[in-house]
């Protein structure tokens, strides 16, 4: 089986695909296994951030957990004029903290509480006043912050059910060079739910949902 991986693992290189990465995912503050993208955090025990993929992992915690994460992102992009590339180049320099905290709390033997405070998403540029489109934009930041509470009940030593609430804070403001456009913010409402199965010690299995948050920014 080894030898078989090392044979067709170069054949990987001819068939690689275009990728594409989006700055409004900041989801690296709310993985367990960040080291992993997150790989295995609906059934992981080992973090309270794994409640955020999927709160009825709480049942299977012993105990009380809690875990605090803080990321700083450079969203830097180059950027050149393609009509002339030696006039007015740049790059857009900017900045923006993720941050989350977690908490399992043990009511009962059964019940288990849960609370996520965490940036889910975000980005920001800022091109200064210098650049060619300075009339259209200047600068642009868009924030989010959900606060998600959870409960987690344990049916038996096999299965448990959860269920959350999402509670979703957006901003987002703009400026151009000759005038600032107003800051607007937006309050959104979500649920989230999720179950875990364990048929022995050396399988579980975890499923989870998290419904949309839509924001309208007036």
């Amino acid at each position: 089986m080894k030898s078989s991986l090392l044979t067709l693992a170069p054949l990987a290189l001819f068939v690689c695909l275009p990728v594409s990465a989006s700055g409004l995912f900041l989801q690296e503050a709310v993985y367990a296994n960040q080291g992993a993208a997150g790989a295995g955090d609906g059934v992981y025990t080992g973090s309270a951030a794994s409640i955020w993929v999927n709160p009825a992992v709480m049942s299977f915690m012993q105990g009380n957990k809690t875990t605090v994460n803080g990321l700083v992102f450079d969203l830097g992009v180059d950027y050149y004029d393609q009509d002339n590339p030696s006039v007015r180049n740049g790059n857009s320099q900017d900045y923006i903290g993720s941050a989350a905290m977690f908490h399992v709390q043990q009511l009962t033997e059964d019940l288990h509480l849960g609370l996520s405070v965490a940036t889910a998403g975000g980005s920001g540029l800022d091109y200064s006043a210098n650049w060619a489109g300075d009339l259209q934009l200047e600068n642009i930041n868009l924030l989010t912050l959900q606060f998600n509470p959870s409960l987690s009940y344990k049916i038996n030593d096999q299965w448990s059910v959860a269920v959350g609430a999402q509670i979703n804070f957006a901003s987002m403001d703009a400026r151009m060079v000759k005038s600032d456009l107003s800051s607007e913010s937006d309050w959104a409402l979500g649920y989230n739910a999720g179950v875990v199965y364990q048929p022995s010690e050396q399988l579980t299995l975890g499923l989870s949902y998290r419904s949309k948050v839509e924001h309208d920014f007036n």
